[in-house]
């Protein structure tokens, strides 16, 4: 995901397991054998947009030795 970012390209990480029906379709897609099960898939395209950082610091969700 680093990787194609540097490239100028988005890639998000899509959980596979550990649901059943998700983990059917993509080896069915992929045509694993039965004995493999995925993990995750990662599509990697252009942003469509413009990209702007999100902000996720909240200050109330950092604790210091106590909850």
């Amino acid at each position: 995901m680093l990787a194609a970012n540097s490239l100028g390209l988005g890639a998000v990480w899509c959980a596979v397991y550990p649901f059943d029906d998700k983990i059917k379709d993509v080896k069915k897609l992929l045509n694993l054998p039965e004995n493999i099960i995925p993990l995750n898939i990662i599509p990697v395209g252009y942003y469509k947009g413009e990209v702007t950082p999100k902000d996720k610091y909240n200050k109330f969700k950092i604790h210091n030795d106590k909850w």
